[in-house]
């Protein structure tokens, strides 16, 4: 254990990379939770939105809720989406904020940002950078970049 928590912080964030990138690689894989378009109907996603939406940017989808449902974004905002995985949520936000705005994505295994990279070039989605959190001690110090495609 480290620093006295209940868990182990590093054991447990190296579990959740480890299923997050078995997501990423194979999405239609065997797990605990829902994943791809089911999931996104579970959780009330606008299903005209997800029926736009290519295999590639919602097969790996293994969100835990929807921020769409607390109401929708505005031209020119800019978002970060912590924990962004292949990007669905992203995608969705890109779309509400249009070229104006601004969506940056941050995810800790390299697996779902590839996915994420490659849906956002496939729907033309050039404004959207994907930033990686590399730091395996928690201080968030440490930042990988990807500019998005010119």
């Amino acid at each position: 254990m480290s620093d006295g928590l209940p868990v182990d912080a590093i054991a447990l964030r190296e579990e959740v990379k480890t299923k997050y990138r078995a997501v990423a690689v194979n999405p239609h894989g065997s797990f605990h939770f829902h994943t791809g378009r089911p999931l996104a109907h579970r959780l009330g996603y606008d299903d005209a939105v997800v029926a736009r939406m290519p295999d590639s940017a919602i097969e790996a989808f293994a969100g835990v809720g929807n921020p769409f449902s607390l109401g929708a974004l505005e031209s020119c905002e800019r978002i970060v989406d912590l924990g962004s995985g292949s990007g669905f949520d992203c995608f969705i936000a890109a779309g509400q904020v249009g070229p104006a705005g601004q969506v940056v994505g941050v995810d800790m295994t390299e697996e779902m940002l590839s996915r994420s990279r490659a849906a956002s070039a496939a729907m033309g989605l050039h404004y959207r950078a994907v930033k990686r959190f590399n730091n395996t001690a928690g201080n968030c110090k440490t930042w990988s970049q990807h500019e998005p495609r010119p």
